[in-house]
């Protein structure tokens, strides 16, 4: 199929090929169909309209500066957070030990255990 494309292309290209090749590097297949990778975007052998989407998760399109990908289900990136897999509501936590999103302003993970800042970094006390 890729091949009979390209002969079309050239066959077509004889009068002047000035875009040909450039075309060709923005182009792609799925699932045997031919596209222009930047108006669509391949996700599971479908394909889907690109807009900002420029990932894709669960077999759909995403926009990765605004939702994340977490063990295939999209997710708000300013108010959730991924841990292992999981999805939690983000509040104010911004790191995960293991599968536990902590705030790291406020605790540190040390071997998969969260200890609470107390008193100046002085001390901690584990938190769960």
């Amino acid at each position: 199929m890729q091949t009979a494309l390209r002969l079309v292309w050239l066959a077509l290209c004889v009068a002047g090929c000035v875009g040909w090749f450039e075309t060709k590097r923005y182009m792609k297949f799925c699932n045997g169909t031919s596209y222009m990778t930047d108006e669509k975007i391949c996700c599971s052998k479908r394909l889907f309209m690109r807009y900002d989407n420029d990932a894709c998760c669960g077999g759909l399109p995403h926009d990765s500066d605004e939702t994340g990908c977490c063990a295939g289900l999209q997710y708000k990136l300013d108010s959730y957070i991924c841990c292992q897999g999981k999805v939690e509501p983000r509040r104010s936590r911004d790191s995960c030990c293991g599968a536990l999103p902590y705030d790291s302003s406020e605790a540190e993970c040390h071997d998969g255990e969260i200890y609470v800042r107390y008193h100046r970094n002085t001390r901690y006390i584990e938190y769960k």
